[in-house]
């Protein structure tokens, strides 16, 4: 039986890895909704699917709408920001970043990481949290 798996690698990785001619490629999926895509390449030796987030510009533009709208709004007390959106994380990021450190109650390194450079794209709120 064969087990599915799956891993997040980086196309260094995959250049590295020795999977064989490639027996073809399809499209497996198209959500315009979501704006992703899966492409499916079939390797002698293996399978690999690729995931294309070719809405990423509008959904970044559209946080940015949101953060700019937000502009100027403070918390008045730690209470005022129970249950405030502060982000909109796009789901592969959220299961790679966000939700490990949730499981495991990491709340400063959850701060730390939405607090950083590189999610400050995807804040809706100014400040630190």
């Amino acid at each position: 039986m064969t087990k599915d798996s799956h891993l997040n690698i980086t196309k260094e990785d995959l250049k590295s890895m020795d999977l064989g001619a490639l027996v073809g490629k399809r499209l497996v999926a198209d959500d315009t909704i979501n704006g992703i895509r899966i492409y499916e390449y079939e390797f002698e030796l293996g399978t690999v699917r690729k995931t294309e987030w070719y809405a990423a510009k509008e959904f970044i533009d559209f946080v940015a709408e949101e953060r700019n709208n937000n502009i100027g709004s403070k918390f008045t007390d730690e209470n005022a920001a129970i249950g405030t959106k502060i982000a909109s994380i796009p789901m592969h990021l959220w299961a790679r970043e966000i939700a490990p450190r949730q499981r495991d109650g990491n709340q400063e390194s959850l701060r730390k990481l939405l607090n950083s450079a590189e999610f400050k794209p995807f804040r809706t709120k100014e400040g630190n949290i």
